[in-house]
This record gives structure tokens, sequence and C-alpha cells, in this order.
């Protein structure tokens, strides 16, 4: 009978085989059959794939490449120390998570969360809009026009939408866009908007990837039954708060460096750069700003900084500063 005593060799061979199929097992996990019994409990293999692929995707796509591999390298090595073990549910891990890539990037456009809790909300909360994004329209004084916003929308019947309030608002004296409590939204809605007030094709802006080259631009396209638009001469007001966001600091900000508008009120949130929303599994998403805002005249954008008001008044106070500088204007 031979022997059946295994060589040294082979054993040490047959563990590290063992020891990739577990590695291979834990990073390709099956996404839709690994959650505990309790719904969003989270169980080991699941965490570290959430973890795993994390820290891949926010390294290869977010736009800044060595912040993107300075939080993935953070991801990847508190793993391997066990920082996360203690974690038991899916809230909990990526509120950790959350926390970890804020602190690196200082990027509030970066989240990561359980599907469905929320993801454009800081408190995960759920907020209705109104159609269109036109939360109130009125005049005020007989000719000043007043639009409050509370998103920015941009499909092809939100445009048309703001192409019919405009044209019946084209002599008023004044315009003022209220975006104090705004999360933003469409780029589209920002430049269709901005072309009723410039007589002209006007860059307001580029979008840069992160080698930096350019990927977009936004032109303004003034109204093809209008060679001049009487807009383009009425004077624009917008109100900004802290919780105005992303694409509502977009036309604060392109509007002001622009000298186009005037912006009363509080600096804004400083959430500058566009994002993409990806599943890391069936329960997962996550977030990640991948391109960059330029302006044409400032060279840079918002971001972490805010839009600085011209005229800066705590934010419930802006529309009636706003009122008494455009009265003391005509007076």
């Amino acid at each position: 009978m031979k022997n059946l005593l295994l060589k040294p060799q082979f054993i040490y061979k047959s563990r590290k085989a063992i020891l990739l199929i577990i590695l291979f097992s834990i990073i390709n996990y099956p996404f839709n059959n690994h959650c505990n019994a309790q719904e969003g409990q989270v169980s080991d293999p699941q965490g570290d794939s959430i973890i795993i692929k994390s820290a891949r995707l926010i390294a290869d796509n977010y736009v800044f490449k060595e912040i993107g591999n300075s939080i993935s390298g953070k991801l990847l090595n508190d793993l391997r120390l066990g920082v996360y073990e203690e974690t038991s549910t899916l809230e909990s891990l990526t509120g950790i998570l959350q926390g970890q890539i804020w602190e690196i990037s200082k990027d509030r456009h970066f989240r990561i969360g359980t599907i469905g809790s929320g993801q454009n909300e800081d408190d995960g909360g759920k907020i209705s809009y109104s159609e269109h994004g036109f939360k109130t329209i009125r005049t005020i004084d007989d000719s000043i026009v007043y639009f409050e916003f509370d998103h920015l929308p941009g499909g092809k019947d939100d445009l048309n939408y703001i192409r019919e309030v405009m044209s019946e608002n084209l002599f008023c004296k004044a315009m003022i866009f209220d975006v104090r409590n705004n999360i933003g939204g469409s780029g589209d809605f920002v430049t269709f908007l901005c072309s009723y007030l410039f007589n002209d094709h006007i860059l307001l802006c580029t979008f840069h990837n992160r080698d930096g080259e350019i990927v977009s631009r936004s032109i303004t396209n003034p109204p093809d039954l209008m060679k001049i638009t009487p807009l383009a001469k009425t004077p624009v007001y917008v109100l900004t708060g802290h919780e105005t966001r992303s694409a509502a600091e977009s036309l604060a900000y392109t509007l002001k460096y622009f000298n186009r508008a005037v912006i009363v009120g509080e600096v804004t949130a400083g959430m500058a750069h566009p994002a993409k929303t990806l599943r890391i599994d069936r329960s997962v998403y996550l977030t990640i700003p991948f391109i960059r805002f330029e302006h044409p005249n400032t060279g840079t954008d918002w971001e972490g900084t805010g839009v600085i008001p011209d005229v800066e008044v705590p934010q419930d106070q802006a529309l009636e500063k706003t009122l008494q500088l455009i009265r003391d204007i005509n007076n």
C-alpha cells in the first residue's frame, strides 16, 4: 500500500490555494444572498464586499485622483485592522464609511447609504417637490416678479414650463430667483433659464474630468423667436441660504460672476461637483463626484467655500432686503 502522507510542499500549496479561494469568495460574495434573517443586518462577507467595492469605485472615479486614492487606502487599511468588525447593520456601516469619506474629501456630494434612505438629503428624509421646480410665482409691487424654486429639474416638460413662465414676464421691472431652500438638480435648468438673461450665446461654464479634460460646455441659447430678449437688461436678484446646494449654487455663482445678478442672503452649502450614483449591492448606493465645474471668469468654482453673497444678511431677511434694494433704485 502506497504511503498516503502528504509532502510538506503539497500541504503548503494546498493551504495557499484555500486562502486564495476564501479571499476571492469574500470579494465576489453574491450580493442578493447575503442578508441576515433580520432586515438591515449585515454579514461579515457582505460588509467586507461593500468596503472593498466602495474603495475601488472611489479610487477609479473620484474627480481628484490623489484624494480618491487616499480615501480608498483608508477604507482598505481600516478593513485590514478590523475597524468595522463591531458594525452589525448596514446603516451603522455606511454611517462610518460616510464619515470617513467626508473627513478626507470634505466633499458633501459624496454619499454612501442604504437604498431608499434618501440619497439627496443629509438627514435621510423624503421630500416632495413642486411641479417643474416652481414652488411660488407671484408679482410684487405690480412689476417685480418673484420665483421660488425648491429644486431645478431638467426634463423637456420642465424646460417648456420655463419658456412659458418667462414669456409671460418679459417686461417686468425686476426678477427675483429664490433658491434659499433648494437642493439643486439639473444644469439644463440653469442654462435654459440663463438663456433669457443674455442677448448672445454665452459660455456659462465648462466641466472637466479627473484628467483635466473638458467633457462638456454649458452655453446659453437665446429663445429662437426673439433676436433680443427684453429680459437681458432686467435687474436680477438671487436669494441664497446655507441650504442652497449644487445646481442652485451654480445659478447664483454663474450670474454673480457675469455681473448679471445681485446675490442676497447667506453663504451657500459649497457643493460644486456633479456626481453619479452607483449601486454597491442590492441594499447600498454610493454617490461619487466625478467631474468639476469651471467658470470662465474665475477659472474655478464654489466647492467648499460656497457662493459668497454680494449683500450678506440672514436668509430669512433676504427677500425683505432685496425688495428694499429694488425700491431704493427705482425711487
